[in-house]
């Protein structure tokens, strides 16, 4: 999922240079694409659906009763004090989700570029990993809130029956 925009300016060539380190400084990412044509600088960011860490942390940590915490020296994010998301694989370019086999099962069906089990025992009993740029925040927080629920004391709001 791609979506893109352009804003034109007319800068001259100096001010150029000094806007485009500013943009790609200000979103940190190498989506900035700057064209000259005609006496005019065009910008175009083509904002790419990639999560983050960062990003991924703050959909967890916005889960009611969510804190973060450490795990065999990886993050995890807990609710009621059981995990219910990690980012054990960060460094691989993964999170993990604390799923139930049949969720894991139907997640990587509908999205096997996205979503595959964890190899071993922790990914027959449901621990999915999640492919942090391949996976979009709305996609992602769907996902994570499935795993909030069933990890959530019951009798939370929004928690599993």
């Amino acid at each position: 999922m791609v979506a893109g925009w352009q804003v034109r300016f007319q800068l001259s060539d100096v001010m150029r240079a000094v806007y485009e380190i500013r943009v790609s400084g200000l979103i940190g990412r190498e989506d900035v694409r700057l064209r000259y044509g005609e006496g005019v600088v065009f910008w175009e960011l083509w904002e790419k659906a990639l999560m983050t860490a960062a990003g991924y942390r703050r959909i967890a940590l916005s889960f009611p009763g969510a804190s973060e915490g450490a795990h065999m020296g990886h993050p995890d994010f807990r609710v009621g004090g059981r995990i219910f998301c990690t980012l054990a694989y960060q460094k691989d370019g993964y999170g993990v989700l604390m799923l139930t086999p049949e969720q894991q099962a139907g997640m990587v069906e509908d999205a096997p570029d996205v979503f595959s089990p964890v190899p071993g025992g922790w990914g027959r009993n449901g621990a999915t990993r999640v492919r942090l740029d391949a996976v979009g925040a709305d996609v992602l927080e769907a996902a994570m809130r499935m795993a909030w629920k069933r990890r959530a004391p019951k009798g939370s709001a929004g928690a599993a029956p």
